[in-house]
């Protein structure tokens, strides 16, 4: 076997292996009651283990219908999309991308590549803008 074949065969190895096993999933409640699921909450929140594995949680917390913004703890524009997602009391749920590698790579599949990306079935909004959230809600009949 070649070495370049060789050491994709311990790649797949390997990826084939952290798929069987899964990740633990945590869920949180942050400092503003929003309730987040992933694999390391932050240090100051108080999670709680959840049964299920990372893939197990797909279909049950990540719906069609149901508003997601993915984002990052740094992104300052990641913060106006939270407030003005709690402003206009649009139910959403937000997975960080950097802490969670089931929204990594969701969030990637759908093309994102920037944050704040916000999707709706699949509809999706890179970026922040007001007036763009506005239209996006809008058109996903999502507006009060």
């Amino acid at each position: 076997m070649t070495p370049n074949r060789c050491h994709y065969l311990v790649l797949l190895i390997l990826f084939a292996s952290s798929l069987a096993h899964g990740s633990k999933v945590q869920k949180w409640v942050d400092e503003d009651g929003q309730v987040h699921y992933g694999e390391a909450p932050p240090e100051y929140a108080k999670s709680q283990k959840l049964d299920g594995r990372i893939s197990s949680i797909k279909n049950d917390n990540v719906q069609a219908d149901q508003v997601t913004l993915y984002s990052t703890s740094w992104c300052g524009y990641c913060k106006k999309a939270r407030a003005f997602l709690q402003k206009n009391r649009i139910a959403f749920t937000e997975l960080d991308i950097e802490r969670d590698s089931f929204a990594n790579r969701r969030y990637k599949s759908m093309g994102g590549r920037g944050v704040p990306f916000l999707a709706h079935g699949e509809n999706t909004l890179q970026g922040f803008n007001p007036d763009s959230y506005k239209r996006f809600f809008k058109l996903n009949n999502l507006s009060n």
